[in-house]
This record gives C-alpha cells, sequence and structure tokens, in this order.
C-alpha cells in the first residue's frame, strides 16, 4: 500500500495540507470525543475518532466518517504517520460506529465497532477486526452478536474482557483469534478490574444483601478449549460499586457511596477505612497513590470534605486529616513521575489541591480546574500536558496553567520525539505540537472525505 503524503490541493490522498488556524470558529455543540467516532449523519460534517498511538509512536490509528449529499454516510478506520506527515485509509467500516482500539501485542491492532444499524426489530451487533500493524491490513474478523462496553485489555495483551449490555455478563476475547466466551457467574458485575502483573481479574458482584469480590485467574486461559472455573469468593462486603488494586498486587481497594475498604487479596482479610465519600453524584472509585497510599475522604467543617492518605495494610492515617474545599468527592489524579497528588474538583467549584506526598505541602496553587479527557507526565520536567478541550501544559512547579491550542478532540503522546499528536475536530486534521514550546510541527494532516477514497480492504461481516 502506497502511503499518500498530504498535498497542497484536495486529491484522492488520505490528507491534504490546507492552510490552518488554531481557531477556526466558534466551539462545537458536539463531536465525537469520546473515542467512538459519533457525528451527526447527513450533516456533511466530517467527524474522526480520538488519535491511538501504537506503543512504538511511529503510528496512529483513528476512525474518520462523513456524510455525502444524499445523507449516506462512509466510514474508513486509516493509520497516521507522523514522521511523514500521512494518513492511509486501510479498511472501509461503512455501517459501523467505533468503540475500542487496543494495541495486544507487538505490531497488532483490534478494533471492535458496533452495527449503526441495531433498532427495536434487530439485535445488536459488534464487529472486531485484527490488523497487522506493519503491513496495514486486517488479518481477523469476527461478529459478535451482542453490545460490548468497558473494556479491559489484560496485562499479557491476550485478553480483552469487556461487558455486554445486552446479558450483563463480563466476556473475554482472545485478541489473537477472536474466539468469546461469558465468564461463568451469571451475574452482571458492578465493576472489574485486572491485577497490574498477571491475568487475574477481580469483580465486584452484587447479592441481594452485599456485594462479593470474586476472581478470575485467566493466566493459563486458552479460550475454546479451557474451562473457566467460577471465580473464587474473595470477600464479601456492605453494598459497593468500584475497585482498585495497589500496584504490587496486594491489595484490593472497594469504594461505596459511604465506604471504602481494604481486602489483602492473599488472605481475604478486611479492613474498614473510615470513609463517607458523599459520591452520590460523582465516582467512587478508590484511588491509591504512587507510593501505596489510599485516598480517602471524610466529612469536615461547613459540609465540606477533608483528605485522608491510609495505610491500607494497618488502616492508620498517615497524615492528619486534610480540610478542603471540596463538597462532592473529587477527582484524584495520581501522577507517576513525580510524588505529587492533583486533586480535581469534578463536580465542584473549588480549584484543584496540589499535595505533594513527600512534603505534605499544599504551596502549588493551581488556577483552575483540569477536567482532562487526556494527560501526560513529560518526561525529565516538571509538566503534565492535558487535553480538555484545548491542549495545556501544567508547570508542576508554580502551579501555572498555559493553554496552547483551542477546539483539541483527543490527543496522543509520543514521549521519544518529545511532541504530541492532536486530532482537530473543526477541521477533521491531524497536527502534531513540540512539548518543548507548544508550537506546530510542520503542517496540518487534513483527512480528506472518505466519501471520495476507496479503502483497500472492507469488513466482510453481515451486519
Amino acid at each position: 500500500m502506497k502511503a499518500l503524503a498530504c498535498l497542497a490541493l484536495l486529491t484522492s490522498a488520505g490528507c491534504y495540507d490546507q492552510s490552518f488556524t488554531e481557531d477556526p470558529g466558534p466551539s462545537p455543540g458536539s463531536g465525537s470525543g469520546s473515542g467512538s467516532g459519533s457525528g451527526s449523519g447527513g450533516s456533511m460534517t466530517q467527524a474522526m475518532s480520538d488519535v491511538h498511538l501504537q506503543p512504538d509512536g511511529e503510528s496512529a490509528w483513528m476512525i474518520h466518517h462523513q456524510a455525502n449529499k444524499l445523507g449516506v454516510e462512509t466510514t474508513h478506520v486509516g493509520v497516521y504517520s507522523p514522521t511523514d506527515n500521512t494518513f492511509v485509509d486501510v479498511m472501509d467500516t461503512t455501517g459501523t460506529l467505533g468503540k475500542k482500539i487496543v494495541f495486544p501485542a507487538t505490531n497488532r491492532m483490534l478494533l471492535v465497532a458496533g452495527s449503526t444499524a441495531p433498532s427495536a426489530m434487530t439485535a445488536p451487533v459488534d464487529v472486531l477486526v485484527l490488523f497487522d500493524t506493519t503491513q496495514r491490513k486486517p488479518i481477523a474478523e469476527h461478529a459478535y452478536a451482542g453490545d460490548l462496553a468497558d473494556f479491559q485489555l489484560s496485562p499479557s495483551g491476550k485478553l480483552l474482557v469487556a461487558t455486554d449490555q445486552v446479558d450483563g455478563r463480563l466476556h473475554a476475547i482472545d485478541t489473537a483469534t477472536l474466539a468469546d466466551v461469558a465468564l461463568p457467574h451469571a451475574v452482571a458485575a458492578t465493576d472489574a478490574k485486572f491485577a497490574h502483573g498477571s491475568d487475574v481479574l477481580y469483580a465486584l458482584y452484587p447479592t441481594s444483601v452485599a456485594s462479593e469480590l470474586r476472581a478470575f485467574d485467566l493466566t493459563t486461559i486458552t479460550l475454546g478449549t479451557s474451562t473457566i472455573a467460577e471465580p473464587t469468593l474473595v470477600a464479601t462486603r456492605p453494598v459497593a460499586e468500584r475497585l482498585a488494586i495497589s500496584a504490587d498486587d496486594k491489595i484490593v481497594a472497594i469504594g461505596g457511596f459511604t465506604s471504602t475498604d481494604a481486602v489483602a487479596i492473599t488472605t481475604g482479610a478486611v479492613r474498614a477505612l473510615p470513609s463517607d465519600q458523599n459520591c452520590w453524584l460523582t465516582d467512587c472509585a478508590p484511588t491509591f497513590t504512587n507510593d501505596g497510599r489510599l485516598i480517602g475522604w471524610t466529612p469536615s467543617s461547613n459540609q465540606k470534605l477533608a483528605m485522608h492518605l491510609y495505610n491500607p495494610s494497618t488502616g492508620a492515617d498517615t497524615i492528619a486529616p486534610l480540610a478542603t474545599a471540596f463538597e462532592q468527592t473529587p477527582t484524584s489524579i495520581v501522577l507517576q513521575q513525580h510524588a505529587t497528588i492533583i486533586v480535581d474538583p469534578g463536580l465542584d467549584t473549588a480549584l484543584p489541591l496540589d499535595y505533594d506526598l513527600a512534603t505534605g505541602s499544599t504551596a502549588v496553587h493551581i488556577p483552575q480546574a483540569l477536567r482532562a479527557s487526556s494527560m501526560f507526565e513529560r518526561p525529565g520536567h516538571a509538566e503534565l500536558w492535558f487535553e480538555n478541550g484545548d491542549l495545556s501544559r501544567l508547570d508542576l512547579a508554580t502551579g501555572a496553567v498555559t493553554a496552547f491550542v483551542d477546539h483539541v478532540d483527543s490527543a496522543d503522546y509520543r514521549a521519544a520525539a518529545d511532541e504530541i499528536v492532536v486530532g482537530m475536530f473543526l477541521t477533521h486534521a491531524v497536527v502534531r505540537y513540540s512539548m518543548v514550546d507548544g508550537s506546530m510541527i510542520g503542517h496540518p494532516c487534513v483527512l480528506a472525505d472518505p466519501n471520495t477514497l476507496t479503502a483497500p480492504y472492507e469488513l466482510q461481516s453481515q451486519l
């Protein structure tokens, strides 16, 4: 397949050069922004999914679609090359809406797309397509009768687990063969997470009086030939909604509306931690810090919340309760390269809290909520880059926020090249920006109308 470079005029190339303005017009009323590539059919406006960089940073995969004058929409999946600023349409996936893109192994990309046809008279169907990213071609395809959501790739990359919204059960997909199987235990899980270092899946299952934490050991499973045993019961707790796993895979934290529990994985011993999360309108997911402590929240004065940092093994609070201005449980952003927690307000009107794990200092003042869709710590620098409709940089030393680009739909980060690959909604373009100074690198690659192109491959599944 020949890559077509950006040209000065519109041709049949995958993208073309165009005079570009970083503020091309008013903010859109709606957009994809979720990785689904959704748009308004028949609008004549092209839409694109999130940018998905391969782990090696050499290519970025995405979906784009546009309706023709008759309102018939054409959808393509393609790949962008940052080094030569080209976009190649690889497969015509018309009739589907992208749900998930993952990279399960070297030179492999797995696309999950849902049929846009289902109605009250038609059962939903998802299509799974496995691509060879070097040869840029599909090598396997599987039609799945159901509606998958909440995807998780196992640490080994061998399994993709998702919840089928038709039967409510967890399903596992072999990322090499695309074989799928419903995991035993015919109850809808409220949450599920893989361990960090093995293909062990922990799931919360509600009962009539409580919630059960169960574990599936999928480390040696071969879908289609192995029998998957019922999940092992680890602990039973009061009604719980979300879970998190410590980095050393020793503790599962279970969060509910009014409590947080720390469960020792090997023994099942439970330590209840004082916490009234007040998360009725927000996410009850517990959060571990990068030094293994567990963040908790309790009511303080004036209906505000106080932050705690618990030792999950002993239950001891490692700091004096820290009074905050938050009324609703905020979002805790745990940095991995810096000993810092940034507590973002979520639905609250308070400003973010910057907490230094090493010193306990809260001296750094961040002047605005981040509410980031994606973020990246720039290696070797005290910088957090984030995207929330704008592409911005947070100086971790001073708290200063600098916005570089607006009308951003999505961003992914090329650490080795010290740059960011950005998808622009209004101009349906892919643009590279330097993390040195936020300047544009080269020229935008504006995606051509897929109605004018013929992709070399198309879906074989009957939707």
